[in-house]
């Protein structure tokens, strides 16, 4: 094993795209996930977080925090997002089943654990 240069480090491609299932979608339906680059999952964990003070504050749970995580990990073949923060509200009308097969999903290949998303709502 050697040690990497700061060109091989930039220069590695560590965006993992997946494949997953959702055959409730159509018949041999699947979607693909993407790896969120650290500016992406830290805004995504911002906004998360403010919507679940938010929440605290109004004495009720955070709002769409499954389509929000899915709008992020969502992705074309070559890894460009199908949706933004703004398609939140049209995603929370898909199946349950399928968006949290998704968010596992993506909350695997993005290595983050459910007690990550649980402290997103507790703060």
């Amino acid at each position: 094993m050697s040690e990497l240069t700061r060109e091989q480090i930039l220069g590695a491609q560590d965006r993992k795209i997946v494949q997953v299932a959702t055959p409730e979608w159509g018949d041999g339906a699947f979607v693909f996930i993407r790896a969120l680059t650290g500016a992406e999952r830290d805004e995504l964990e911002g906004a998360n977080s403010a919507e679940a003070k938010e929440a605290e504050k109004e004495g009720r749970k955070p709002r769409d925090l499954r389509a929000r995580f899915c709008a992020a990990f969502l992705c074309d073949s070559q890894g460009t997002p199908l949706f933004t923060l703004a398609d939140v509200d049209s995603l929370t009308g898909k199946s349950g089943a399928v968006m949290t097969r998704v968010l596992i999903a993506g909350m695997k290949l993005n290595a983050m654990r459910e007690r990550d998303i649980e402290e997103l709502e507790k703060n």
